[in-house]
């Protein structure tokens, strides 16, 4: 019988190790201070990178990024209340994609999701259901 963090071919994932911290810790390790039941985030896993997306409360959007194996550590975050309006991201949003950032990857950045950004950068209004 396998281990319930063992892959497929029976190794252990080393990624994490029995005694890895919980959210709270990893989180500051990461340098995104404390977490909130209340916040957003999503944890994502690939080719030895480490992303981890956080949305506050408050509207500030972080994202960390840790590649394990190379050292690389980037750290972006977003606060609305810095901004002058919705008007002022929006357009931000449109020149990043237009030079050549991916919707995906300025929604994360603005703690939007992919198809947000897509009707900002159509400047279609949210549709009503």
């Amino acid at each position: 019988m396998k281990h319930h963090d063992e892959d497929e071919r029976g190794l252990r994932n080393s990624l994490l190790p029995q005694n890895a911290p919980k959210l709270p810790a990893l989180f500051k390790e990461l340098g995104l201070g404390g977490v909130s039941t209340q916040d957003k985030f999503k944890i994502a896993y690939a080719d030895g990178t480490l992303k981890v997306m956080v949305k506050r409360k408050s509207g500030v959007a972080q994202t960390a990024i840790r590649n394990v194996a190379a050292g690389f550590r980037a750290l972006t975050e977003f606060a609305p209340d810095e901004m002058k309006s919705k008007a002022e991201r929006n357009a931000y949003i449109r020149r990043a994609v237009a030079s050549g950032v991916t919707q995906q990857a300025a929604g994360e950045q603005f703690g939007l999701s992919q198809s947000m950004v897509n009707r900002i950068v159509n400047d279609k209004p949210k549709s009503s259901r």
